[in-house]
């Protein structure tokens, strides 16, 4: 009896690997099946819940994010970061945000900051780098996971990698100029992924970390939910202003 135990777990000890195998390929097919729809969309909300969050933390957890991805490669998106508006359309290496009611695109944006201020322009141009259409998001977040299974109906759930984890928390980092780019460190998350009709519905992550911009320190605990929605049936509609910028 006891070798027939010890055959079943070196058994099960062997399958396991390739089980977690597995469970990424579902989560990269489903992310794939969305990325082949013609268009869809999704609404993402981040809650920073950490007890220190510092001054500026807002920065870090800006409003609902609204998106809009076509087949074409245009994808729309709107949030509210901080006091501030922000609308912006991408395509390839091109975009363009809407700043004080004028559309600027990315050859508008001038190449450099004045020494020792960040440049509002310049910080809209990193953020917008670091924004990508929902399933793209998924497909890279799976490569950043230390491991993925499956919890049962369509419920997939991993760990991120350390560095997998810093470049979730500050997708930016290494962009920035002198004192604003952030120091990352302590960083860990997880991730959870929905699946419905082998297609991706949802996407939870927690992060937690800190991150250090000169002499000050920002603690984070982020909560961000990804709902994707409307498959099939999303239209985006740009201003002309819009359009041209990303020609």
């Amino acid at each position: 009896m006891n070798q027939t135990i010890r055959i079943a777990i070196l058994a099960l000890a062997a399958l396991s690997p390739a089980a977690a195998l597995d469970d990424k390929e579902d989560v990269r097919a489903a992310a794939k099946k969305l990325s082949d729809a013609p268009n869809y969309s999704w609404t993402t909300t981040i809650k920073n819940n950490a007890e220190n969050q510092g001054q500026g933390a807002l920065r870090f957890s800006p409003g609902p994010i609204e998106g809009k991805a076509e087949k074409d490669g245009v994808t729309w998106i709107s949030m509210k970061q901080g006091e501030n508006n922000v609308e912006a359309a991408l395509k390839g290496e091109k975009f363009a945000f809407k700043f004080r009611d004028m559309w600027i695109g990315s050859g508008d944006v001038p190449g450099g900051a004045q020494p020792g201020r960040p440049d509002p322009s310049m910080f809209a141009t990193r953020m917008l780098k670091s924004m990508k259409p929902a399933s793209q998001s998924v497909s890279e977040a799976v490569d950043k996971l230390k491991d993925l299974k499956s919890e049962g109906d369509g419920v997939f759930s991993g760990e991120f990698t350390p560095e997998g984890a810093k470049d979730q928390l500050a997708p930016t980092r290494g962009q920035a100029q002198g004192n604003f780019s952030p120091v990352v460190g302590d960083a860990k998350g997880t991730v959870k992924f929905w699946i419905k009709d082998g297609i991706i519905v949802k996407v939870e992550t927690t992060l937690d970390g800190k991150m250090t911009f000169g002499q000050r320190e920002v603690e984070i605990h982020r909560t961000a939910t990804t709902e994707i929605k409307d498959v099939g049936s999303t239209r985006i509609e740009l201003p002309e202003e819009a359009k041209k910028r990303l020609e």
